[in-house]
């Protein structure tokens, strides 16, 4: 397959059976046999602008340089600057051309290593021209004020750092409202009664692979009431894969929550991050809300579903119901 990037026009070619899931930031690409949440058949493409300071290679490698893990030199699309860490389970090939910085991240595997190598080889960056246009359009003090606001230490900084951008701290879409700056962030729910769910401030669990096949045979009767926001195509996605997965588990999805032992909302920002919950269907109290990085949503939702089917308090016996 060829990629060409829609505005810079980065482009390379990846073998046949390659494909891009357009609904995952960043760009992310899955061989025949790669999926979310797996460990092999990956390739996800970072691009954005990198400090002075880490222009130059030597300097990259230094940062870069881990324990347990090995930094090396390579070339991609013929530029020579690019620098490789390469750790057990994967790798990323961070490369600069006319300022602007490319990291090419991709699980170790046959099957990624030789489409990593077709990359490199067939890698054509854009014009200086458009690479000059990007970088000033990156510029913008709200597209910066995204990515400062996740690196905030407290509520009130981030308030400030959107403020200062001309921003405001709560996010609304049609069915649900997002204030992920108080103090607890709260989210709210029309789809699962009208209501507020206090946001956790760890991340997801998340499981792959192998753990996340056995722990999923939980859901084997389970039934699950899923809803998504239908206005974005993240929730979308992330709902299709979940049923695709869940159904030959033996799960089944009911139309009504009333009649479901679990329930999932799945939901976002439109542009930092998703938001999704798992709830006790019989119990409101007994609930897991969480923000969520878009390439990690479907395995993080699949994992915390794993767990509520897997506690003894997730589906009470019949007779409690009535």
């Amino acid at each position: 397959m060829r990629y060409e990037h829609e505005d810079l026009g980065f482009s390379f070619d990846l073998p046949d059976g390659w494909r891009r899931d357009e609904h995952i930031v960043p760009l992310t690409f899955f061989g025949p046999n790669g999926r979310l949440g797996w460990t092999s058949e990956v390739i996800q493409i970072k691009i954005g602008t990198i400090s002075p300071q880490y222009l130059d290679a030597v300097s990259r490698e230094q940062f870069l340089a881990e324990p347990g893990a090995t930094v090396s030199r390579t070339t991609v699309g013929g530029e020579s600057n690019a620098v490789v860490l390469q750790k057990a389970s994967d790798s990323e090939i961070s490369v600069v051309h006319d300022g602007v910085h490319y990291i090419i991240a991709h699980t170790n595997d046959a099957a990624t290593d030789k489409a990593i190598e077709q990359l490199r080889k067939s890698a054509q960056f854009p014009l200086a021209g458009k690479s000059a246009a990007a970088i000033q359009a990156w510029s913008d003090p709200k597209k910066q004020a995204f990515g400062h606001v996740l690196e905030a230490g407290s509520p009130e900084e981030a308030r400030q750092i959107l403020s200062e951008a001309g921003m405001q701290p709560v996010v609304q879409r049609p069915g649900y409202s997002i204030d992920n700056l108080e103090s607890p962030p709260m989210l709210r729910v029309e789809d699962l009664n009208n209501r507020d769910f206090e946001i956790a401030k760890s991340s997801p669990p998340i499981l792959r692979g192998v753990q996340l096949s056995r722990a999923l045979a939980a859901v084997c009767g389970k039934r699950i009431f899923l809803e998504y926001d239908r206005t974005i195509d993240g929730p979308q996605t992330a709902s299709r894969l979940i049923r695709e997965t869940l159904i030959p588990q033996g799960a089944s999805f009911p139309s009504t929550m009333s009649a479901a032992d679990i329930a999932v909302w799945v939901g976002g920002t439109g542009h930092m991050q998703f938001a999704f919950v798992v709830l006790d269907a019989k119990d409101y109290s007994r609930y897991e809300c969480y923000l969520c990085d878009p390439r990690e949503l479907t395995a993080a939702i699949m994992t915390t579903v794993a767990q509520f089917a897997d506690s003894p308090r997730a589906v009470r016996p019949w007779w409690k119901f009535w």
